[in-house]
C-alpha cells in the first residue's frame, strides 16, 4: 500500500516534526539508506535515489552539511597549537654549543634512575610463598577446631 504523496511538513513520509536528513525523520532516513545500500552497483543505487527524489519522498543533498555551532574545544585546541608552535620556534632559536649533545640526539635511550640498592630492610627475610591448603589439611584443621570447642564446653 503506497501513500499518494509526501507530507507537507516535518518528515516527508510520516510527518514527524523531528527532521533528521534530506527531509526524513531518523527512522525513515535509515530505511532509505538501507534500501540504497542493498543495491549491488552504484548506478542502480543512484537510479533508486533519483526516482525517490523525483517523486518527492526525499530532498536533494545539501552541500556543506549542517552548520556547526561554536565549540569551546576548538578554542582550546587552537591555543595548544599556537603554544606548541611557539615552543618549536624557541627550540630552533636556541644556540647550539659545539661538542655537546643531548641524550635524544646521541641515541642514548632514556634510563630510569636506579632504586635503592637493598629494597628490603636489613635483618628481614623474604616471606616464603605459602601453598594453598589441601582438602585433607582443611578437614584436619576443622576437626581440631571442633575438638577444642568441645573441650571448652565440657
Amino acid at each position: 500500500m503506497e501513500k499518494c504523496c509526501p507530507q507537507e511538513s516535518g518528515c516527508l513520509v510520516c510527518g514527524d516534526p523531528q527532521v533528521y536528513s534530506r527531509g526524513l525523520c531518523q527512522s525513515h532516513y535509515r530505511q532509505f539508506m538501507t534500501e540504497r545500500a542493498s543495491f549491488e552497483n552504484e548506478a542502480t543505487a543512484a537510479a533508486y535515489e533519483q526516482d525517490a527524489l523525483e517523486k518527492g519522498w526525499i530532498l536533494p543533498k545539501q552541500k556543506g552539511g549542517r552548520p556547526k555551532s561554536w565549540s569551546p574545544f576548538q578554542e582550546l585546541a587552537q591555543r595548544i597549537r599556537e603554544a606548541a608552535a611557539t615552543l618549536d620556534d624557541k627550540k630552533k632559536q636556541m644556540p647550539q654549543i659545539p661538542g655537546v649533545t643531548t641524550a635524544s640526539e646521541s641515541g642514548i635511550p632514556d634510563v630510569e634512575p636506579a632504586g635503592p640498592a637493598n629494597p628490603t630492610p636489613v635483618g628481614r627475610k623474604k616471606a616464603a610463598k605459602k601453598k594453598p591448603p589441601t582438602p585433607a589439611e582443611i578437614k584436619k584443621k576443622l576437626k581440631e577446631a571442633s575438638n577444642d570447642k568441645k573441650k571448652k564446653q565440657g
